[in-house]
């Protein structure tokens, strides 16, 4: 027996939808609250540190949500799912610049250009994946 419920493109849309915004209010936690967040810096991968790690992983989902919550229509040229997918690695990537400048005013969080590039390269990475998977559809 399977589950027809994601067949339908209205709840999938609104699923992304729901799913975006726990995402965005996870974001928002990670990045802005003062809870303790377990010390990654001592942790690296191909020498790139562990803070950047979890930087590129935290919005790398942001270009699938935002596909799915807001989905261009079928039968769209190439080149209009290019400046879609571009569209959305703007706005992904200015949501990671403002967590940084908005961390500049918190008492316990300090901004780097690096996080900013880390975002956009999670972000890139994913955006890069949507256009491949559509390419292929």
């Amino acid at each position: 027996m399977t589950c027809n419920l994601f067949k339908n493109p209205q709840t999938l849309k609104i699923t992304a939808r729901i799913l975006m915004v726990i995402y965005l209010g996870i974001v928002a936690l990670i990045c802005f609250s003062a809870i303790s967040t377990p010390k990654v810096n001592h942790l690296s991968l191909w020498g790139i540190p562990g803070d950047k790690i979890v930087h590129f992983l935290m919005f790398l989902p942001f270009p699938v949500l935002a596909w799915g919550s807001f989905p261009p229509k079928d039968g769209i040229p190439a080149w209009k799912v290019f400046l879609y997918v571009l569209a959305i690695f703007i706005t992904g990537t200015l949501i990671g610049a403002t967590t940084e400048l908005v961390q500049d005013f918190l008492p316990n969080r300090c901004r780097e250009l690096a996080d900013v590039i880390a975002d956009s390269c999670g972000i890139g990475t994913s955006c890069l994946a949507l256009l491949i998977w559509r390419w292929l559809k």
